[in-house]
């Protein structure tokens, strides 16, 4: 790969984090609309701010891996942004459906997940 090819890894995983942000802040306004503040499911909500914070560290990581010719690591923490974004954005799909149905429901996550 070459130099430019790092970089556009990197425009599109920050731009993949941008827009899972913005999914993320409009599916929490349409709970809070519905439901408010107070019910039991907001903090879990909450909970994807954070996951979307450690992706943004990785993201960082991803400049100073490129900058030091840490192909291998650069790779492994793209890897790890995706697999974030993913489950992040399986775990948003469940609450949405659920959301319009009736009361929402969630899988299993914990904080120990997005570390």
């Amino acid at each position: 790969m070459n130099p430019e090819d790092f970089q556009t890894i990197i425009t599109l995983l920050s731009r993949t984090v941008t827009e899972l942000e913005y999914s993320v802040v409009q599916a929490y306004d349409q709970f809070l609309l519905k439901y408010g503040a107070g019910h039991e499911y907001s903090a879990r909500l909450e909970s994807y701010f954070p996951a979307i914070d450690k992706q943004r560290e990785y993201i960082d990581e991803l400049d100073k891996h490129f900058a030091d010719g840490n192909f291998i690591e650069f790779h492994r923490v793209a890897a790890k942004i995706r697999a974030l974004s993913n489950m992040v954005k399986d775990d948003a799909k469940s609450f949405l459906s659920s959301i319009s149905s009736g009361e929402p429901t969630f899988a299993e996550w914990s904080d120990e997940t997005i570390h």
